[in-house]
């Protein structure tokens, strides 16, 4: 089968992107002006192309003459591609992230031997209690309840603003480029889901191993799972152009090999199981508690270290790339779920902790350090490798 290419003399190349206008418009404008500051980028049509390989709902394919092309429908704009192109030859068209296309998707489901009257009375035995606007408002107006106040309405009003920018103008709000096609949006999302992990693994200490003394903080930790994957669940929402597409082919067309598609369903199913074990912990039924919630825990493990391997996986990136990634995010979630376990209970006794607060602080305290401790060690033999094994893009 016959390959086609393209030459470049990149001296002569100032960037001017007459070449990319005039191949869509099928003509091939000479060039003079000298210049070696700007390289251009085009797609190489790789063999085993690394943007084909990750892309979650297959948007990215080779045709009947093995051009690698992308299928706009499929598309959900999340630039693993971009990331993980070695030539930074993909990019975003601002006109297709404004023009999302219409889809529709229905599934009907019906189990009929499902007795709606049961579910409704389980549904009836969960205890919950019922707060209004007006409860909120009433707090204790102390001048340490009014900063906190104040301070969560600067938070909330920032992140409208936040959103209005990024509708607004897009990714190009962040200050992504092609060759950095990830920004603050992606940090957002990682610092969730890192939380949202760390909280499952300390909340399981309890429930799960039977910890006696980490039983007191289990379904505050499990209830801040839900609350911090459910928010990551909403950035990322933001990040990717077209979420409703990607719900559609991630089940119509599922990208095995991509990271992001595992890293997907994985996060979704361990939000089930937190919030299945969360309605038992509510109800007091610690045995189906304890098998959902070590479910859950083994599925957000796998689904965190997944998304390490994100990261690890791009080849393209070798700044991130090895198996230090996936290991390394799952290090950094205990440490910030017994972080976020500290701030919980301060909130909660305002520092005058009981006795049975100390010693489940001084226990996670404990488990802290040692955490850090590792932590620094991998960290530190990271950093000597990379610096004197002279690794490319690491050791500058």
């Amino acid at each position: 089968m016959a390959r086609y290419g393209m030459a470049l003399d990149y001296k002569n190349c100032i960037n001017c992107k007459a070449c990319e206008v005039a191949c869509k418009e099928g003509e091939y404008p000479l060039l003079s002006i000298a210049s070696n500051t700007f390289y251009p980028s085009q797609c190489q049509h790789c063999d085993a192309a690394p943007c084909q390989e990750v892309c979650p709902t297959h948007a990215t394919y080779y045709d009947e003459n093995h051009v690698v092309r992308v299928n706009s429908d499929k598309c959900i704009l999340c630039s693993y591609c971009m990331n993980a192109c070695p030539y930074d030859a993909r990019y975003v068209d601002d006109r297709t992230m404004i023009s999302v296309q219409n889809q529709n998707c229905s599934i009907y489901c019906k189990e009929p031997d499902m007795n709606i009257e049961n579910v409704k009375e389980f549904i009836s035995t969960i205890p919950y209690n019922k707060i209004s606007l007006k409860d909120i408002l009433a707090f204790e107006k102390t001048p340490r309840n009014m900063l906190l106040a104040v301070t969560t309405l600067a938070f909330l009003a920032m992140f409208v603003i936040g959103v209005a920018i990024y509708l607004v103008h897009g990714h190009h709000a962040y200050n992504v480029t092609r060759e950095h096609p990830w920004g603050l949006l992606i940090a957002v999302y990682i610092f969730f889901v890192v939380s949202s992990t760390g909280l499952c693994i300390v909340g399981s200490l309890g429930d799960v191993f039977g910890f006696k003394d980490y039983m007191a903080i289990s379904k505050r930790a499990i209830f801040g799972s839900i609350v911090t994957i459910l928010s990551g669940f909403a950035v990322i929402a933001f990040e990717i152009g077209h979420p409703v597409t990607m719900l559609i082919y991630n089940v119509l067309s599922p990208g095995l090999t991509s990271a992001i598609w595992w890293m997907g369903t994985l996060y979704g199913l361990y939000l089930t199981f937190m919030i299945i074990e969360f309605v038992f912990l509510l109800k007091n039924d610690m045995k189906m508690a304890k098998y959902f919630g070590l479910t859950g825990l083994l599925v957000g493990l796998a689904a965190h270290s997944n998304l390490g391997s994100v990261f690890g996986f791009l080849n393209a990136r070798p700044i991130s790339n090895g198996v230090f990634y996936p290991t390394y995010f799952i290090l950094t979630a205990f440490i910030t779920g017994i972080y976020l376990a500290f701030i919980m209970y301060g909130f909660r006794y305002q520092l005058k902790f009981d006795d049975v607060a100390k010693k489940l602080l001084t226990g996670l305290a404990k488990i802290q350090g040692l955490l850090i401790s590792i932590l620094i060690f991998f960290v530190t033999w990271k950093l000597l490798t990379d610096i004197y094994g002279g690794m490319p893009n690491r050791s500058e």
